[in-house]
């Protein structure tokens, strides 16, 4: 089909009895194996399988991170990632993620690198977006860790501090309010640890010179200017929108000694 298809191996137009057929489920970009259907249940990939006789067999694939054994991974201390819940579906079982039915969740798995407190947040949504923290191996049995509807203050920017326990494997939510969906940003890191700013490089836009300031998401950081890498004087602020960027523009400086530019915080 066009989310995925199955390998046979060996590949017969027919098989005799008692034939072993190994099936190997291949998804297509942006979607996951779910499981088998027809004649055949369970998630083994690959699935071995003895023909007893007439037997139909069909591959499950849904978007991924649709489903809870489908939850998409988040690696390391900190991590800023897009996507969308745009045709995602809620599955029987699963809670009701900060009291709101939703209805378009898309999961994410992580396991904690160390001990600590640590926040998700996904400002920079385009959506009403809810979000939930849980432990627990199955969507039927899911321990609660943290929820949260917008407590950042407007819209789209829920919020949660947990903490989280080196080795522990958490399972986190994003939903729509009543079934809301859009564009996702979904930014994970430790509570009270600063990322140091990056500068990309300079760049002449229209007279006036513009670099990316990349950091933490709604962080406020220092600009500043020297001529000799010796002296630095302050020149503006800037504070990074949800994805944790932001761009400075300023002025093409008179004169012909060069300017060198640097971000830091506080």
């Amino acid at each position: 089909g066009i989310n995925g298809t199955v390998l046979r191996q060996p590949d017969l137009p027919s098989y005799p009895l008692n034939s072993v057929v190994t099936l190997t489920p291949i998804p297509t970009n942006g979607y996951a194996f779910v499981g088998w259907g027809a004649d055949a249940g369970g998630r083994d990939d690959p699935l071995v399988f003895n023909i007893q006789g007439h037997t139909t067999i069909y591959a499950l694939f849904k978007l991924a991170g649709d489903d809870f054994v489908t939850a998409l991974p988040l690696v390391g201390m900190s991590a800023v990632v897009h996507g969308t819940n745009v045709s995602y579906t809620k599955e029987p079982g699963e809670p009701y993620h900060a009291g709101n039915p939703g209805g378009k969740s898309i999961w994410w798995r992580w396991v904690a690198p160390m001990s600590g407190p640590f926040s998700l947040s996904t400002a920079g949504s385009t959506f009403d977006t809810l979000l939930a923290v849980y432990t627990g191996s199955t969507v039927s049995g899911l321990t609660w860790v943290a929820s949260d509807h917008n407590s950042l203050g407007g819209t789209n920017r829920s919020f949660v501090t947990f903490d989280a326990v080196a080795g522990v494997t958490y399972n986190i939510a994003v939903d729509g309010y009543n079934g809301a969906s859009a564009r996702i940003t979904l930014t994970l890191g430790p509570v009270g640890i600063v990322t140091p700013p990056y500068l990309s490089q300079v760049q002449r836009v229209a007279g006036n010179i513009q670099f990316l300031v990349s950091g933490d998401p709604s962080r406020t950081y220092s600009v500043e200017v020297s001529t000799n890498l010796v002296n630095w004087d302050p020149l503006s602020s800037v504070t990074t929108a949800g994805d944790g960027t932001v761009i400075f523009s300023n002025s093409i400086p008179t004169g012909s000694r060069a300017q060198f530019y640097r971000a830091r915080y506080p």
